[in-house]
């Protein structure tokens, strides 16, 4: 049986104890990288967080002028945000109140004669990109 020599190189390296550098710095490469990742993640979410807000804002002005045109408030969500318009969910709803009564039908006058308030809510979601 024949005996394998290491060479004389190997003997060096194996006895070097500079190497914990190199794995310093691997360590804090790696929790390096995760704080980068997670920061450009974090700010992909929030500015689709800013998107939806602002197409939010501007359905809901196109809303108050006519609240049963959904598709039109989805339009116009997607437009203003630049949106996919695949995975947008719009989901409108009206209700009308009276001052200091709270919520009534949208056909009723209030106790004192004024007319009722008609309020209009508009929910955007999307799942994150």
């Amino acid at each position: 049986m024949m005996k394998i020599r290491k060479p004389k190189m190997f003997n060096r390296f194996a006895s070097c104890e500079s190497g914990n550098v190199l794995v310093e710095f691997g360590m804090v490469a790696m929790l390096l990288m995760g704080t980068v990742v997670g920061a450009i993640e974090f700010t992909a979410v929030m500015t689709q967080n800013t998107k939806l807000s602002n197409a939010a804002r501007a359905a809901v002005e196109h809303a108050m002028k006519d609240p049963a045109a959904v598709t039109e408030i989805a339009d116009v969500a997607v437009k203003s945000g630049n949106l996919d318009s695949n995975t947008l969910n719009v989901a409108v709803s009206t209700f009308c109140e009276c001052p200091g009564v709270g919520a009534v039908g949208c056909g009723d006058t209030c106790s004192g004669g004024e007319t009722n308030n008609s309020l209009v809510t508009v929910n955007l979601t999307q799942p994150a990109e």
